[in-house]
Order: structure tokens, then sequence, then C-alpha cells
């Protein structure tokens, strides 16, 4: 079931020139410690337009494969640039919770703009 909403996901993702800003950034999640789900049944994904390889693509990425491994202030990162509001987006198969903060970072780091 997740990887068809993953699948859906990629097909909505904001592709218009308005979403996008002028350099990518990563994005982050500091969360406030381990999810409540059953083990590998709810990620935390990463959905939007990325500038990867130079040029705009729609693109996802796990950035918390299993909630449950989470600590208390763990840092996570995403490897991509993404370019305007990527959307962070809470995957489960029933009932779960994480809580995290957010934000975006960009710094230099040899990568596209």
């Amino acid at each position: 079931m997740i990887a068809q909403i993953l699948f859906a996901l990629l097909l909505t993702a904001p592709t218009s020139e308005a979403t996008c800003g002028i350099y990518g950034h990563h994005v982050y999640v500091v969360t406030d410690g381990p999810g409540t789900a059953e083990p590998g049944d709810a990620v935390l994904i990463v959905a939007g337009v990325s500038v990867n390889y130079g040029y705009p693509v729609c693109d996802m990425e796990i950035l918390i494969g299993d909630i449950t491994t989470a600590v208390v202030d763990e840092f996570f990162e995403t490897a991509s640039l993404w370019l305007g509001d990527p959307r962070i987006e809470f995957l489960h198969d029933g009932h779960a919770h994480v809580g995290f903060n957010w934000g975006r970072s960009r710094y230099h780091d040899g990568g596209p703009r």
C-alpha cells in the first residue's frame, strides 16, 4: 500500500515554475523521539521538484524509513536539493504518530543551482 501512495505522490508533485525558488535547498527534520507504529509500517518522505542533476524533475525521497527507530533530537536531512515548497508526507498503514520540527537548509555544497 505504501508503494502505491508513493507512486501517486510522484504523479501529483508540483511542477509549475511558480512553485520553484531560485536555489535548491535541503529539507531536514528533528524528531522528538521514536514514533508509534509497528516497525516498518510508517515512513516520512519529502516529495516535490528537485534539482539534483542540473534540471528540475518531480522527485521524492524517503527521509525516515522506519519512524520507530528515531531518537530524541535526531537530525535527518535530504540528500536532494529541492525547489520551492516540497511536501513532507507521513505515510502509515494505521494509527501512527511521530513528532518533529522541520526546516530548510542552504549551504555551499558544490551542488547544482
